[in-house]
């Protein structure tokens, strides 16, 4: 009897911190980006992070990679929602973590390709600044 008394004590205890993670996540700032957004300046805090979001088909093998120029701003890939119905060639949203490291401009250039087989020129490709203060 003891055992089951310590398992169900351990229960809300994770369900309170899964909410505090997801709650957590949610509360960053978010900015959707696309192709026209080409040379866009997005104002960040020093320290700050915010999620990107754009628009893929991840299930057809393309995906979105951030380079940032001068890496005063960090980019990873954070989750990818489907807003297609998980149908195979419907659209997707690539969620990415920006994190400003220092002040100062940095432009990151977003490329969809394919991030196997041969190096090929993506598919798209656009740049906007973060400017970080």
């Amino acid at each position: 009897m003891k055992r089951l008394t310590t398992n169900l004590s351990i229960g809300p205890l994770c369900l309170l911190c899964a909410v505090m993670l997801i709650q957590g996540c949610a509360s960053l700032p978010e900015q959707a980006l696309s192709p026209a957004d080409e040379g866009r300046a997005i104002p960040l805090a020093l320290g700050s992070e915010m999620l990107v979001r754009i628009e893929a088909q991840v299930s057809t093998g393309y995906r979105w990679e951030a380079h940032p120029a001068r890496g005063l701003v960090a980019v990873k890939e954070h989750a990818i929602e489907s807003a297609g119905g998980g149908i195979v060639g419907g659209i997707d949203i690539q969620v990415m973590k920006v994190t400003a490291l220092a002040a100062g401009e940095d432009e990151v250039e977003f490329a969809y390709a394919r991030p196997f087989g041969p190096p090929e020129k993506p598919a798209k490709r656009f740049v906007v600044k973060f400017v970080v203060k």
